[in-house]
């Protein structure tokens, strides 16, 4: 990976860069925000700069030399990588004590060491108090980078002693391009799907498009059931999402924002054109000739209301609960039945 083909963070990829460029890289660096908006791809253009022996004077790293094939196949002696052992554990004390034990080792080269620690908020409370003391006292050069959803899952006391840097989704317009340039979608087909990806390049470069669609589909169905089902349901949803990691919640949130638009937007115009998607375009028609459209435009502002405080507050189940029960009042007409249709199809 190069900063060349990072999609969007030019402030960071421009801070990085000089950073690489000027020999500074030895430090610590924060770096989160939703997944797939390209942490993981900063970082490992990152440790490429550092690496690479034909560095440009920009801080670019040439990906061809031998060092930044190492780096980029994750075999490269002086950079290591730390992720949690399995999908339901966190990142263990243990596991810090093997850095602190490599970092102490002498580099093979003249830059020092990297180390890229992944899911850093899912470390334990005893491994983040054991990295604080190798980020106060690194036994040698190195840059320490930690990648994190969830700034809130990072202690204070970790995020004082790092570098941070917000990656955020990318302007639609920016990987719209990007989409275009590489997936050879035309101009119409990228933006839409930069859209729909909510700006995070990881989601909208799958080839298949299907991180996106199995997104929509869930998103969908959470529209279809706090319109159309049975109360109990929305409880079951609502228990459900208090159990997804934040990001994922947030990536939901943000799927039906832009599903509820074409609701809202079908309910004023009754054409399909004005709809984004037309993937999902008869389940979004049966849900908007189920709505008032004021009151579709005004469950639209509660759901950006509803994702805001998501990212504030930690009773999300109340936050969801509220934003369906809204959007159950824009339907218009007999009650709700037990059951919509289309989630039976």
């Amino acid at each position: 990976m190069r900063f060349s083909e990072i999609v969007g963070h030019a402030r960071v990829v421009q801070w990085l860069a000089r950073t690489a460029s000027e020999g500074r890289g030895p430090g610590a660096y924060l770096l989160y925000g939703p997944e797939g908006a390209g942490k993981t791809s900063l970082a490992s253009a990152f440790v490429a700069a550092l690496a690479c022996r034909r560095r440009s004077p920009e801080g670019e790293a040439c990906g061809v030399c031998e060092a930044c094939q190492a780096v980029a196949a994750r075999r490269h002696p002086d950079v290591t990588w730390v992720e949690p052992a399995a999908e339901a554990d966190g990142i263990g004390i243990d596991q810090v004590r093997r850095l602190r034990s490599w970092l102490g080792m002498s580099a093979t080269s003249a830059w020092g060491k990297a180390a890229v620690i992944q899911q850093a908020d899912r470390m334990s409370l005893q491994a983040a108090n054991a990295l604080l003391k190798t980020l106060e006292e690194p036994p040698g050069p190195a840059a320490i980078l930690l990648l994190a959803a969830d700034l809130q899952g990072i202690p204070e006391t970790i995020q004082s002693r790092c570098l941070r840097f917000f990656v955020g989704p990318v302007a639609a317009p920016v990987l719209a391009r990007a989409l275009a340039s590489r997936l050879g979608l035309d101009a119409d087909e990228a933006l839409t799907r930069a859209v729909l990806a909510g700006g995070l390049p990881g989601r909208a470069l799958d080839p298949s498009g299907s991180a996106v669609a199995a997104s929509r589909q869930r998103a969908m169905e959470w529209i279809e059931q706090a319109v159309d089902g049975a109360p109990r349901e929305l409880i079951g949803l609502a228990r459900a999402a208090d159990q997804a990691a934040p990001w994922e919640v947030d990536a939901q949130m943000q799927a039906m924002i832009w599903l509820w638009r074409d609701v809202a937007a079908w309910g004023w115009a009754r054409r399909a054109d004005c709809l984004i998607d037309a993937g999902l375009r008869d389940r979004v028609v049966a849900v908007g000739q189920l709505v008032d459209p004021v009151r579709a435009v005004e469950a639209l502002e509660t759901l950006l209301t509803a994702r805001r405080m998501l990212g504030e507050y930690t009773q999300r189940r109340l936050v969801l609960h509220w934003a369906w029960m809204t959007l159950r009042r824009a339907r218009t007409g007999p009650a709700a039945r037990a059951s919509h249709p289309t989630r039976s199809a």
